[in-house]
């Protein structure tokens, strides 16, 4: 089971003004010259560092998660073959992508205007792959 990313976030701040608090409560009712409020203070700060920490190791692994999500990229490349245009579709995604779809509003049309047909499906002709 997968936790969420806005509660992973939610428990770091949460932890991050929980430790706020617990330094600014002893300072509060034991002053500035006790060293038992500035014991609580130092750990903290520890506690504090740790969430920082916490918060920009989460964010990497937010990135390679991403990273590994399909990535599907469509186009026309006239660069391959002279004289002809081929539809290109390439998933630069570090994981399978499975059940694509790709649609177009309008028919892809021809020098002559007519309807390029891609494959022999009646599906492709309608702009659904």
């Amino acid at each position: 089971m997968r936790i969420s990313r806005q509660s992973v976030r939610f428990g770091l701040v949460g932890s991050g003004l929980l430790a706020v608090l617990v330094a600014a409560i002893p300072l509060m009712q034991l002053g500035v010259r006790s060293p038992e409020a500035w014991a609580t203070v130092a750990a903290a700060l520890a506690v504090l560092t740790a969430v920082v920490s916490t918060w920009t190791s989460q964010r990497v692994l937010e990135l390679q998660e991403d990273a590994q999500e399909p990535s599907i990229t469509v186009n026309l490349d006239v660069r391959r073959r002279p004289q002809l245009v081929q539809l290109r579709v390439a998933n630069l995604g570090g994981t399978l992508a499975k059940d694509i779809a790709i649609s177009w509003e309008s028919p892809l049309l021809d020098v002559d205007g007519k309807p390029v047909r891609i494959g022999g499906s009646e599906d492709l002709l309608r702009g659904r792959m």
